[in-house]
């Protein structure tokens, strides 16, 4: 508790958070953050232990940690966390998208340069 000094704080403090969505088929991790100055406490680590017990007694068959870019050499930490929970990563076929507001779309694509 270093990094608090001598104000250790007596509310909750919310360090990490995650976004899932369970569907009968599996549990889907689709994003979360933290906050730097509490990365000592490895916050995300705890939500997905917990999440994927939620998993287990669900009885759900797949725990998805979805969103590895396949940049496999070490350098994308991203990958690196999510492989250190020894899942197997599954090449899927992309992305899709279907602009809705064909405007707006090609205005804000990353794809277009002004």
């Amino acid at each position: 508790m270093d990094m608090f000094g001598e104000q250790v704080p007596t509310d909750d403090v919310i360090i990490a958070g995650a976004l899932f969505v369970e569907q009968p088929q599996e549990m889907s991790y689709l994003y979360s953050g933290m906050y730097e100055q509490y990365k000592e406490f490895f916050g995300p680590y705890l939500i997905q232990d917990t999440m994927m017990r939620k998993t287990i007694a669900a009885g759900l068959p797949k725990y998805n940690f979805l969103g590895i870019s396949g940049e496999f050499d070490g350098s994308d930490g991203v990958f690196k966390f999510k492989k250190e929970f020894n899942g197997q990563p599954v090449q899927m076929l992309g992305e899709f998208e279907y602009p809705i507001r064909h405007l707006k779309h090609k205005c804000t694509s990353h794809s277009n340069v002004f």
